[in-house]
């Protein structure tokens, strides 16, 4: 995933400015045709392409919906408010907590999970 997304890239800079090189890259990812390897990560995150890792922390002091829309930074406006209606479709437990800080969401994650069954 860190290949796909080019968060390797950074990786591998970082190594090499630490004076290692244990990161090799080699090949191409292949997205609609085109070789990834060769787009910078912003411009991968323009096309869609993003890695999402879980348990990241969220600002506490910031509301749900607040931080649900700094995912969208990237976003044309449009974009962003279907993606964000997207979201609340697949977690609707989400709308009713919108103005609820971040730092207040423990355990809500289960309870927001859509059914098996959908």
């Amino acid at each position: 995933m860190y290949s796909i997304s080019g968060i390797i890239l950074d990786m591998k800079k970082t190594e090499v400015m630490k004076g290692g090189e244990r990161i090799t890259i080699l090949g191409e990812i292949r997205f609609k045709g085109e070789d990834a390897t060769r787009i910078k990560p912003s411009e991968r995150t323009r096309k869609g392409i993003v890695l999402c890792p879980e348990r990241r922390r969220i600002f506490p002091e910031s509301s749900t919906l607040e931080n649900l829309k700094i995912g969208g930074y990237l976003a044309t406006r449009s974009e962003a408010k279907k993606t964000l209606e997207y979201v609340f479709t697949l977690f609707p437990a989400l709308r009713d907590l919108k103005k609820r800080e971040g730092g207040f969401l423990s355990g809500v994650n289960s309870r927001c999970l859509p059914s098996a069954e959908h």
